[in-house]
């Protein structure tokens, strides 16, 4: 058992459960490219969709702003193309076509973002995943996306190897905010909920914390925390003590 602290917090904790896109990798270094690429192909799609309001989303030239409780940041990837799909639907077009029509320049961007690989790490986390991982936490993920593709983008950062389980949206029944995939990890990590604590950048992922019984929800990044135990900008404000050494 290791401290995990932050300011005057502190939590007695054997894991970790973090999210992967804000939380790990920078959000807009990835999904801003990919929401930009996406655009183009649905504009292919026809009709006059307002693709940013479905995405929750602004757009100024190359960068793209997302709303940090709108379907961009916590949407499933099946969800996403439900909802770009019925955009399409309501502008005249058959659902099955919609559907079709989304699937494809869903399908299409990715394998564009799989050439591009545009990842890169918050700030702190390197250092602090080794720190974890000198310490003996055990650590996971738990993300909205599907695992296959998870797995693939912290393979591009080099950190898959952190983490004894990858949970993606495809191996629950139901995805966050619900508990099911914190219940999940901390099952493959041998571990009890309240022997962990779980770290992200959504309200969902509070939630899930919440709801899952673990020790602590912390945020990161700029959104509001919400019911968050603790809200922190980098990694470089948590540190890890106890368990024969101490980080800081």
């Amino acid at each position: 058992m290791v401290n995990l602290n932050s300011g005057s917090a502190s939590w007695p904790v054997r894991g970790i459960i973090f999210d992967k896109d804000g939380t790990l990798l920078d959000f807009q270094y990835m999904w801003g490219r990919w929401t930009l690429i996406l655009l183009e192909k649905l504009k292919a799609c026809g009709g006059t969709p307002d693709w940013h309001a479905a995405l929750g989303i602004t757009v100024t030239g190359d960068t793209v702003v997302h709303d940090p409780d709108g379907p961009l940041a916590m949407a499933s990837n099946e969800q996403t193309i439900a909802i770009l799909a019925w955009h399409l639907y309501r502008g005249g077009l058959p659902w099955n076509r919609a559907l079709s029509y989304v699937s494809e320049a869903v399908m299409e961007t990715n394998r564009e973002l799989e050439e591009l690989r545009p990842v890169q790490p918050m700030p702190g986390l390197l250092l602090f995943l080794e720190r974890c991982k000198a310490a003996g936490v055990k650590m996971a993920v738990a993300t909205s996306d599907d695992t296959a593709m998870a797995e693939q983008h912290l393979g591009w950062l080099g950190i898959r190897h952190y983490f004894e389980a990858v949970i993606g949206a495809d191996r629950v029944k139901r995805g966050k905010p619900h508990p099911d995939m914190a219940v999940l990890a901390c099952l493959e990590l041998g571990l009890q909920p309240e022997e962990t604590v779980m770290i992200g950048d959504t309200k969902a992922d509070i939630q899930m914390a919440a709801e899952a019984g673990m020790q602590a929800g912390i945020m990161i990044g700029g959104a509001d925390s919400g019911r968050a135990d603790a809200h922190i900008l980098s990694y470089d404000s948590l540190q890890i003590s106890g368990g024969g050494q101490e980080n800081g």
